[in-house]
């Protein structure tokens, strides 16, 4: 049986698998996407004050956010220009792949084309089922879960 289950392969999911993986848990994460870093729905952009608190790689930056403008409906606009960096602009595969490294290095299982088609929570541990890509179906156990699917939110109901 897992510690945790991790469903969701972003930067999120990822990071998360990483963390607790280095703590010495037994994780294991899903995703449905045939490869890390694919189909990314999220921008790569990334508030600087998350670099500096999280450790987040350099290397996938591509450039920052110095300024910003903002446009009201009726057309009026201001433009913002702090005298820091506001965000960073990441390459988004490169980013996830990344985490995904930290997390395998540390001990996570990392299964992808597995999509959790179903969730039973009961008081001591969760179910999640699965289908791969290739119709089978499976099941894990775990202790935690751990939903980090982005705007998809037919598990969060499922999972109450």
């Amino acid at each position: 049986m897992n510690d945790v289950i991790i469903v969701g392969g972003g930067h999120v999911g990822l990071y998360t698998a990483a963390r607790l993986a280095g703590f010495g848990l037994k994780v294991l994460l899903l995703d449905q996407k045939k490869s890390v870093g694919a189909r990314i729905v999220c921008t790569g952009i990334i508030g600087e004050e998350a670099f500096r608190k999280f450790d987040l790689p350099l290397d996938t930056v591509l450039g920052k956010i110095r300024q910003v403008r903002f446009h009201s409906p009726h057309g009026a606009f201001f433009d913002y220009n702090p005298p820091e960096v506001l965000a960073r602009v990441v390459d988004r595969p490169r980013f996830n792949q990344y985490f995904a490294r930290q997390a395998e290095e540390r001990g996570a299982e990392i299964k992808i084309a597995s999509r959790v088609e179903g969730i039973r929570i009961k008081p001591d541990e969760v179910t999640v089922r699965v289908v791969g890509t290739d119709g089978n179906e499976s099941s894990y156990n775990g202790s935690v879960l751990v939903l980090a699917t982005g705007v998809n939110y037919k598990l969060f109901h499922e999972a109450g």
